[in-house]
């Protein structure tokens, strides 16, 4: 198989050949054909070398993704946005959509709603289902294009046929609330739960809040208490301040006093008085050493909530 080069060549025998054939006249005609097909060629092969591969494009990506998680160099988004950039014009779906994220959140560029979606919506045309979910946010919120909650749920949707958990609990956010679609209570517990089950805090602290009022699901406070206490291991700040009303409120039943000692307590933070009292009940219930260690317990879990 002929090389590049050799092709570039081969084309200049034949046109000789043709030339020895020809009239004057018709000689310099040829000359300036075959010097055109040359400067084409010598151009189309060296775009061709300029070209890079996908090994390139993924190792520009790879530099953004150390700089902008400050792996192995100093975090800078500025550098993160370069390297992006760079593997995003070329294709890279997730570069393209990490690129939209930063216009955003304005990491390392200024805040820009209209370029985060041009970004977002490159990737998810290429199917990328974290990109789908980023741009049927801005649709939801109105952020770089007319607020379209409609179009928000076609995104969702696209995204959670790839089982993304944020999408699936953006839908069930949608069914509750009615944007974009009918108010479905059974059909935002369907799609929460798909998303709780994946470990997403957001949708396990909703599916919990359906279970303790009985929408979309039959009430019960175990199972409200089950996904509060998952969320509430990830942080979910209101997810933890329920779980300790559950126990407070005497809706779930307390079988760990040391576990549910935190939890309580900082539900009666805010002031809750049968919190307050439950605490009381709890502490009573403990010895010096279980009362310790749920001291120990409450105070790095307050150390973690804002004040």
């Amino acid at each position: 198989m002929n090389t590049e080069s050799d092709k570039t060549t081969a084309l200049a025998p034949r046109s000789r050949c043709a030339l020895e054939k020809a009239e004057p006249g018709a000689k310099r005609v040829l000359r300036v054909m075959v010097a055109d097909t040359l400067e084409i060629a010598q151009k189309h092969f060296a775009l061709v070398a300029l070209s890079p591969t996908k090994v390139d494009v993924e190792r520009w990506f790879q530099q953004g993704e150390k700089y902008y998680y400050g792996k192995g160099v100093s975090k800078n988004y500025a550098e993160a946005v370069k390297w992006y950039r760079k593997a995003a014009i070329h294709g890279h779906a997730v570069a393209q959509d990490n690129l939209g994220d930063c216009y955003d959140h304005g990491r390392g560029v200024s805040q820009d709603y209209t370029e985060a979606v041009r970004w977002y919506r490159l990737a998810a045309e290429q199917g990328h289902s974290n990109a789908q979910y980023d741009l049927g946010v801005c649709y939801h919120r109105g952020d770089g294009v007319p607020k379209d909650y409609t179009e928000a749920v076609r995104w969702f949707r696209l995204a959670s046929e790839h089982k993304n958990p944020w999408a699936e609990c953006g839908l069930g956010r949608c069914y509750e609330y009615g944007d974009g679609v009918a108010q479905n209570d059974i059909e935002a517990a369907k799609w929460y739960q798909m998303a709780a089950e994946q470990g997403h805090a957001d949708a396990q602290e909703s599916l919990a809040s359906l279970c303790a009022s009985g929408k979309g699901v039959p009430q019960d406070y175990t199972e409200a208490a089950k996904w509060y206490r998952k969320a509430a291991d990830q942080g979910e700040v209101l997810a933890q301040k329920e779980l300790g009303l559950l126990y407070g409120t005497g809706k779930a039943s307390i079988d760990d006093p040391v576990d549910a000692y935190q939890w309580v307590k900082i539900a009666a933070v805010d002031g809750s008085e049968r919190s307050i009292n439950t605490v009381a009940f709890i502490e009573a219930m403990l010895s010096p050493e279980e009362f310790q260690e749920a001291e120990s317990r409450y105070a790095k879990l307050k150390a973690t909530h804002p004040s």
